[in-house]
């Protein structure tokens, strides 16, 4: 079988991907992928990292508006699509696979011109524009929230599979995460992060509020700031309070290569609505508080946080409504009232989906000639 996954722009459209195409050679020894990205993309540094073979199009993000911007725009997306025209007629693949991102739009679309099966991957509640506009021609669309559906009511076929994440995401034990942090499985752990790159709001506002969180003598702290916030929240806690760095039971790192044992320790998250990372805490029944990043594409952390809430799986507070005083009031609840936090626990566990990949790859089997 022979099969093409494209998508691109940010972590949350790459990293799926790669888990399809990795998992696909796997279970389909005899099977060849091509992965193609945008020549300018976050791709082009991290596919050529693995052994699938890559290729790029020129792709851009199509303005909202009616300016000099969109023409230029269309030119570039139109010669996209004449080189992805071109690597289909070479690879003539069984099946394409979009994950999302305006680079898999020149892809997808002309594979469904070229009648080559299609199915595409919508990792969020509030879909992105280039699956919104591919999902009347695909043969399937993937959703990993069943709040996604109402927006592909002209799809051929629309299926809840969930989103896939990494192996060791949800497999370890608290013990384990709290001996790699050197911390105490019999406290409670509250994970601070805003992901590789950080969260200026999050690290401001926890910085500000850690005294408070570690005034509670049971209660222990991973704060990972990321790489860019790193030295300004270190400064704010010291400014703050500058012994807080000094105690045993906080953690407070730029970055960490071992967040599935950070995720296992933790029985509180403080973080954004990523769709990855929420479907990683929820693999670990993980739940907490959800600070939405504000500029994310169509406001789509927004929804995907709600989404949680109004599964009862953890609380959202705005980044512009972010204070000390509303973060330490939610995160007490958590901390304190142990028949809240196990209901928000186990409805956490509840929106986890551990089949996703095996669901993906049945529907990718559909399509074996």
């Amino acid at each position: 079988m022979r099969v093409i996954v494209t998508g691109g722009g940010t972590g949350g459209h790459i990293y799926p991907a790669l888990a399809i195409a990795e998992r696909i050679l796997a279970d389909l020894p005899d099977s060849e992928v091509l992965y193609i990205g945008c020549d300018n993309g976050l791709e082009n540094n991290i596919v050529p990292t693995t052994s699938i073979p890559f290729k790029t199009i020129s792709a851009q993000g199509l303005p909202r508006k009616l300016t000099p911007a969109l023409a230029r725009s269309l030119m570039v997306n139109s010669k996209g699509v004449v080189e992805a025209r071109k690597y289909i007629k070479e690879f003539r693949p069984d099946l394409v696979i979009g994950t999302g991102g305006f680079v898999c739009g020149p892809t997808v679309l002309m594979a469904c011109m070229n009648r080559v099966p299609t199915m595409i991957h919508e990792q969020n509640a509030y879909p992105g524009m280039t699956n919104r506009m591919l999902a009347s021609r695909v043969s399937k669309v993937m959703i990993n929230y069943p709040e996604a559906s109402r927006f592909f009511v002209k799809a051929k076929e629309t299926v809840l599979t969930g989103l896939p994440v990494r192996n060791d995401i949800g497999k370890l034990s608290k013990e384990e995460g709290c001996e790699k942090f050197g911390l105490d499985p019999a406290k409670k752990t509250v994970l601070i992060t805003g992901g590789s790159r950080g969260a200026r709001t999050i690290n401001r506002v926890c910085a500000l509020a850690l005294t408070g969180i570690l005034a509670n003598p049971d209660v222990q702290v991973i704060f990972i700031t990321g790489k860019v916030g790193y030295v300004e929240t270190s400064l704010l806690i010291k400014d703050s309070d500058n012994s807080v760095l000094r105690n045993d039971r906080l953690r407070f790192l730029e970055y960490t290569h071992d967040m599935p044992y950070a995720l296992a320790a933790a029985d509180v998250v403080i973080g954004r609505a990523g769709a990855t990372f929420l479907a990683e805490i929820a693999m670990c029944g993980l739940p907490g508080i959800l600070v939405p990043y504000p500029y994310a594409s169509d406001n789509h952390q927004q929804y995907n946080a709600q989404a949680v809430v109004d599964a009862g799986a953890g609380e959202m507070i705005l980044d512009n409504e972010l204070t000390v005083p509303k973060l330490m009031a939610a995160l007490n609840r958590f901390l304190n009232e142990d028949d809240y936090y196990q209901a928000k626990k186990d409805a956490m566990f509840e929106l986890a989906k551990p089949s996703a990949m095996d669901d993906i790859m049945m529907l990718v089997r559909s399509f074996i000639k």
